[in-house]
C-alpha cells in the first residue's frame, strides 16, 4: 500500500478510532455518522480538496473512498486553482455599512430589552426591587412575539429580505453597488435577529418558502447499516 493510501487510512482511523479490517469495511457500519463524515472530509481535503460529504455517503467502503480520493488528483499531483482579483469595498459603501450597523444593533438590543422588561416586572411583583420600573405585560408579550420568538425573528428577516431585494434578478452585479449593499443588508438582518437557530429548526422549511425558495414536498430516506430510520421516514415508508 502506497504512502498516499496509508495517509487516507490514517485519517479514517483518527476519525473512527479503529483501523479498517479490509477494503470492504463500511464507514457507517464502523460507527460513522454525519458528523464523523464531515470530520473525515475536512481532514481529507488537506490533500484532496474535491472530496465532499456526499462522496462519503456514495462511497462508504474504504476501498471505494480510497479509489475516489486518489483519482481526484490530476496526474502530477497538481490541483487546479482559480485565481481572481477582488477589489476593495468603496469608501461610500463602508460608510453606508457603518451607518446601517446602528439600527441593526438596536434591533438586537430590543431582544435584551424584552428580557429586561420581563425581569423588572417579576422583580417588582415579588418585592425584590420595589422601585423597579414596570411595563404592561401586554407590551412584554408583544415584544416577545416580535423580537424573541422564532416566528417573530424569522418574520423580521422575511420582511427585510422581501423589501430590500424586490426586483432583484439573477445576474452579475458590481461589488459595492446598490444590489450588493441591498443583499448585504438583507443578510445582516437575518444574522442579527438570529432568524435560524435551534429553536426555529422545526419552521425552517416554512421560513425558506417565505423567502422564495422552492422546496420539494417529497423526502428521500436512506438507511445505513447500524442507523435507525427517523420517524418521518418511517411514516413515508409505511
Amino acid at each position: 500500500m502506497g504512502p498516499e493510501a496509508q495517509w487516507v487510512l490514517d485519517q479514517w482511523q483518527s476519525v473512527l478510532g479503529g483501523v479498517p479490517g479490509s477494503l470492504d469495511t463500511d464507514f457507517f457500519a464502523s460507527g460513522g455518522g454525519s458528523l464523523a463524515a464531515a470530520q473525515l472530509v475536512s481532514a481529507l481535503r488537506q490533500r484532496y480538496p474535491r472530496i465532499t460529504v456526499a462522496d462519503v455517503y456514495s462511497h462508504p467502503r474504504i476501498g471505494a473512498l480510497l479509489e475516489l480520493a486518489l483519482g481526484s488528483v490530476p496526474a502530477g499531483g497538481a490541483v487546479e486553482t482559480v485565481h481572481r482579483s477582488v477589489g476593495r469595498t468603496q469608501r461610500k459603501s463602508q460608510i453606508f455599512q457603518t451607518v446601517m450597523g446602528m439600527p441593526l444593533h438596536i434591533l438586537v438590543g430590543m431582544r435584551w430589552l424584552t428580557y429586561l422588561m420581563a425581569l423588572n416586572n417579576v422583580a417588582a411583583w415579588q418585592g425584590w426591587l420595589p422601585g423597579a420600573p414596570t411595563v404592561s405585560w401586554w407590551w412584554v408579550g408583544a415584544a416577545w412575539l416580535v423580537f424573541v420568538s422564532p416566528w417573530g425573528r424569522m418574520g423580521i428577516s422575511v420582511v427585510a429580505a422581501r423589501v430590500l431585494l424586490r426586483g432583484v434578478q439573477p445576474g452579475s452585479y458590481p461589488r459595492s453597488g446598490r444590489v450588493h449593499l441591498r443583499l448585504w443588508l438583507a443578510e445582516q438582518f437575518a444574522d442579527m435577529v438570529g432568524a435560524v437557530s435551534l429553536a426555529s429548526a422545526p419552521w425552517v422549511p416554512y421560513y425558506a418558502r417565505a423567502l422564495g425558495a422552492k422546496l420539494a414536498k417529497t423526502l428521500t430516506c436512506t438507511r445505513f447499516p447500524g442507523h435507525r430510520i427517523t420517524p418521518t421516514c418511517r411514516r413515508l415508508l409505511h
